[in-house]
């Protein structure tokens, strides 16, 4: 099975994967192949159900990225400042070196 050949028939997917670049804009892929075959609307319908289809399945699998996520504990920023502190460290031992 040839996974890079995307093969439909019936509106059923008989080999390939459908992955970016069967969707993606790329030159004879899905949405160009349906553009060239059948036109312009039924084009700009698939992407519109492709955009529904796959922004559901990230609001069911997707995760998720809070403000919380980026805050730094006070610990992790003690040791954050701690590793920046022997960065500086060791970068003017290397510019002494060199000057």
């Amino acid at each position: 099975i040839d996974e890079a050949n995307v093969v439909v028939r019936g509106g059923e997917l008989l080999s390939g994967v459908l992955d970016k670049a069967a969707f993606g804009a790329t030159d004879f892929g899905l949405v160009h192949a349906v553009h060239e075959l059948i036109g312009g609307k039924p084009a700009g319908d698939l992407l519109t159900q492709l955009g529904r289809l796959l922004t559901g399945y990230q609001q069911m699998h997707g995760h998720t990225c809070g403000i919380a996520d980026l805050i730094l504990t006070p610990s992790s920023d003690v040791s954050r400042a701690d590793i920046l502190g022997r960065a500086d460290a060791v970068g003017n031992k290397a510019a002494a070196q060199i000057v």
